[in-house]
């Protein structure tokens, strides 16, 4: 089989994963149990078939998930520390104005 069967598979069961569990306004843990069904499940079907190649393929796609969960978590909190605390915009501080009554967002 080749790569793209492995994605079909566990994009199948990603979607079929929201299907059966949902919980509102929660996208995060909603993607990332969505995530985790789709490849961990992609992996246990290979392996039922006896198709190592592909049950490697989705336990290493799910490792990559993971990592990169990690790095986007990191990487924001990172960013919301450097973020400047910034004056609001208005025609005194010269910057543009961006209001039409002339009061700068807050």
């Amino acid at each position: 089989m080749s790569r793209d069967t492995m994605e079909l598979v566990a994009t199948v069961l990603h979607e079929l994963a929201h299907n059966t569990l949902y919980v509102k306004s929660q996208t995060p843990f909603n993607e990332s149990f969505a995530s985790f069904v789709g490849y961990r499940g992609a992996e246990a079907f290979f392996r039922a078939r006896r198709d190592s190649i592909d049950a490697r393929r989705a336990a290493a796609r799910w490792r990559d998930e993971r990592t990169l969960d990690v790095f986007t978590r990191s990487s924001r909190a990172a960013s919301i520390r450097r973020t400047p605390n910034r004056p609001p915009v208005t025609a005194s501080n010269g910057r543009a104005r961006c209001c039409s009554d002339g009061r700068g967002r807050s």
